[in-house]
């Protein structure tokens, strides 16, 4: 029997990463910086964006991610769209995340490097969010 939880989606992952279940937030966080990471590799080639930003966006996400233990349980989120909104949610979830990091680190991980990388990636994917290719879509509350 499969005990891993529901995935699906932002407001999903936005819930573990929240919880009260160290390992799932663990394995939230783990999921939130590869999504991050997997958006702004998605969007660096499109028309309009700040390539290089979107770049060092994807290689803030992959540096904090490698603060983070490999997760025991879970599964990999979906990818949502792609939009500014999109955008916008990650950005909060970053934030969450670099405002408790300490909570999500691997033993011997430095913390002070891994929240520098996910505020760095926070504050570019809110810059990210403001310049997105496509239609635009009311930020999420």
């Amino acid at each position: 029997m499969n005990t891993a939880p529901e995935t699906g989606g932002l407001p999903a992952l936005a819930g573990r990463l929240r919880g009260h279940d160290a390992e799932q937030a663990r394995a939230a966080a783990w999921e939130v910086l590869g999504l991050a990471e997997r958006l702004a590799d998605h969007v660096a080639w499109e028309t309009g964006v700040d390539t290089v930003q979107a770049l060092a966006t994807a290689s803030s996400c992959r540096e904090a991610r490698h603060a983070l233990p490999l997760p025991a349980v879970g599964a990999p989120a979906p990818d949502p769209a792609p939009d500014p909104a999109t955008a916008a949610e990650v950005a909060r979830l970053l934030g969450e995340l670099a405002a408790r990091t300490d909570r999500f680190l691997a033993p011997d991980a430095d913390g002070p490097t891994a929240a520098a990388h996910a505020t760095a990636a926070r504050q570019n994917f809110e810059a990210l969010s403001r310049s997105w290719p496509g239609p635009r879509h009311p930020a999420r509350p």
